[in-house]
């Protein structure tokens, strides 16, 4: 009887951690060569149901970087989708090997970006973020608010849902239609159920203002993110590049920047090179060390 073949990522070690495939072990001498603090599957999480422990956290991008081998499922994007609102930080997936930012059949990478709230004026249009302080589950409850299709205004002092124009589900049958319509009524429960735990605190940030308008941005899964550099300050980075304009305009303003002239972020500086460099060419020992 025949044994079937079983394929299994090896496990690395590199500064400190064991790493389960040599992937990561890769990206870790990526970040190690650029001077970047990360942690490896620094905690787990258990949200919705659902167990999850991220690859690495980046401290100084308030993010978390997950590597995969390939494109990810449908499952493991609902997981750094979850993963982002809950958390209230950035998810990026690495999908694929490592390879130069100009190589034929470099990819970019996902980001599921955290759902937040911004006000803008009614006067000129000038946008103003100042809710730094609101609490991560208001956010997670319009973001579920969003994703049921609804949205809000505030009436006599209440938060008042109301159904998104456009969202009507379509049935084939009429048993989906059942099906769609309980799911439907399930998600609702647990929303109205979240509005009157929190409807004061809702209230208090959505109400009408006559100056500012309130809007609120929810977690979307954006892929075309590459690593740059500033070319003023130096500053490593994590920016969204169009993919038709890569090959011709490889580079965009840092408005952050702490230098007088604003800087541009390029894909390909010296120092990102060297690090796409040590990265690809690190060799492990057969102990899994480097």
């Amino acid at each position: 009887m025949s044994k079937s073949l079983t394929f299994k990522a090896i496990e690395t070690k590199f500064d400190g951690y064991r790493f389960r495939s040599r992937l990561e072990a890769r990206w870790a001498v990526f970040f190690k060569t650029l001077g970047i603090e990360y942690h490896y599957e620094p905690e787990g999480y258990s949200i919705e149901g659902i167990a999850y422990l991220p690859d690495f956290y980046l401290p100084h991008i308030n993010s978390f970087i997950e590597i995969k081998g390939q494109e990810p499922t449908t499952e493991e994007e609902l997981k750094t989708h979850l993963l982002a609102v809950y958390t209230g930080k950035p998810v990026y997936t690495f999908p694929g090997n490592i390879t130069f930012p100009r190589e034929k059949g470099h990819r970019g990478f996902y980001c599921d970006t955290c759902p937040y709230l911004f006000r803008y004026s009614r006067t000129d249009h000038t946008v103003g973020y100042d809710f730094e302080d609101v609490y991560q589950d208001i956010l997670v409850l319009l973001q579920k608010i969003d994703e049921a299709s609804f949205t809000w205004e505030i009436f006599d002092d209440h938060f008042v849902l109301q159904q998104k124009p456009g969202s009507y589900w379509y049935p084939t049958a009429y048993d989906e239609y059942l099906l769609a319509m309980q799911h439907q009524a399930n998600t609702a429960k647990d929303i109205f159920s979240l509005i009157q735990e929190h409807e004061e605190e809702l209230v208090d940030l959505l109400a009408f203002d006559s100056d500012w308008i309130t809007e609120f941005a929810p977690s979307e899964h954006f892929p075309g993110f590459r690593w740059c550099e500033c070319s003023k300050c130096g500053h490593i980075a994590l920016e969204h590049f169009i993919l038709g304009s890569m090959y011709h305009e490889a580079e965009t303003l840092h408005k952050k920047c702490l230098s007088t002239d604003k800087g541009n972020y390029h894909i390909d500086s010296p120092r990102l090179m060297e690090a796409y460099t040590a990265a690809r060419q690190a060799r492990f020992d057969g102990r899994g060390g480097i």
